[in-house]
């Protein structure tokens, strides 16, 4: 009896043990998709059939995945829309980023061997800046052209631009068509066709599935399994819409688990990553965001992006970039372990004399201590004051 006890508390030790484990490592990653309509329906599918799977493992992290992708964008007009800014920028910090442009950039932004390396790099310019300690990883588009040649040199655009960024590349395209050509090669679209292209017979069988689209200005009929194939399958363009319906969504979904899964189990220790910084002891600023120019007795905002392997103080200040180096304003305020962005509200004493050769300054140093102890510093240069 007393070895029966003593063996009944051991397994309770180590099944304690193991729970314990789980919940240490059991932290929230975050993971960002954005693109365009490949991306973005599904209605949930794709970003909740990634999280049920991963969420299940005991041996990895727990992922949020957030979806802020956009029917019809390209990756030149979600920042030129203010997308970006308004959407994006704003989510905070992210551990892994997935982006597939490419399918509207094709038509919407010719030359497209001109202009969407160009515009990609621009998006990808914009992540690195915004979210420093996030992986940034480029996916090929899916099977979605009439001919595959047109795939093919969007997709050699986007493994150069991985290339040349030296960003980890996600190639879905070849499990894509691989489950086309097992299952059918339109098992995994959705069939979006005009009512009134429907025989006048039929009608009444296509109209449950059938309303107004606003964008095509009439009324469509959209199905998302292959129920009415036998009805009209026989129409002329019927199967033409390349969009993924639930399955197509599905098999994106666990190609990315596939893929995102054995670098959450390598990197266990370091995720998630935006928390990276600090535990490599690392004080840093990311980034600096402040008005060029403004006017005496107006007020202005600062933004400030850190990490910090302790509680510290973030001092931003405005001076006179020259000899008398003349203090015109300054803020700090004291902040936790950890990483975020933090907003300082500045007044421009009205007295100030204009000029263009002032500087703002953020610094992050120990608790209670000046300027000569900063662990890290960022600048603006030529700050304009006017009356």
């Amino acid at each position: 009896m007393k070895l029966l006890k003593i063996l009944s508390l051991s397994l309770l030790f180590l099944s304690s043990t193991s729970l314990i484990y789980h919940f240490e490592t059991n932290e929230n990653v975050r993971i960002l998709l954005i693109g365009d309509s490949t991306t973005i329906g599904g209605k949930g599918i794709f970003e909740t059939t990634i999280e049920d799977i991963i969420n299940k493992n005991t041996e990895t992290p727990s992922v949020k995945v957030i979806n802020s992708a956009r029917g019809g964008e390209t990756a030149f007009s979600v920042v030129e829309s203010g997308r970006y800014d308004n959407d994006i920028k704003p989510l905070g910090e992210m551990d892994y980023i997935f982006v597939r442009y490419g399918i509207n950039d094709s038509f919407k932004r010719k030359p497209v061997e001109e202009n969407f390396p160009k515009d990609y790099k621009n998006l990808i310019a914009k992540l690195r800046s915004d979210f420093p300690s996030a992986k940034i990883i480029l996916t090929t588009i899916i099977p979605f052209f009439k001919n595959e040649d047109d795939s093919i040199i969007i997709n050699n655009m986007v493994k150069q631009l991985a290339e040349e960024e030296k960003l980890e590349l996600f190639d879905v395209y070849p499990a894509y068509k691989k489950a086309l050509e097992t299952h059918g090669e339109n098992s995994m679209n959705v069939r979006f066709y005009p009512l009134s292209d429907i025989p006048e017979d039929y009608k009444e069988v296509a109209l449950p599935y059938s309303s107004y689209v606003n964008w095509k200005e009439t009324d469509m009929v959209r199905i998302l399994t292959t129920e009415l194939d036998p009805v009209f399958g026989n129409l002329e363009g019927w199967y033409d819409d390349r969009h993924p319906n639930p399955m197509g969504y599905r098999l994106l979904a666990m190609e990315t688990v596939n893929y995102i899964l054995p670098r959450l189990k390598k990197n266990l220790k370091s995720l998630p990553l935006s928390k990276k910084e600090v535990e490599n002891n690392t004080d840093k600023i990311y980034k600096l965001t402040a008005p060029k120019a403004f006017k005496a007795g107006q007020e202005i905002k600062v933004s400030v992006s850190y990490a910090v392997s302790q509680k510290r103080d973030l001092r931003v200040f405005i001076q006179l970039n020259k000899d008398p180096w003349t203090l015109v304003s300054t803020t700090s305020k004291g902040v936790d372990m950890g990483s975020g962005t933090e907003e300082f509200s500045m007044t421009i004493p009205k007295d100030t004399k204009t000029g263009s050769d002032y500087k703002i300054s953020v610094n992050i140093l120990p608790r209670g201590k000046g300027w000569p102890y900063r662990l890290d510093e960022r600048l603006q240069n030529n700050v304009t004051i006017i009356n």
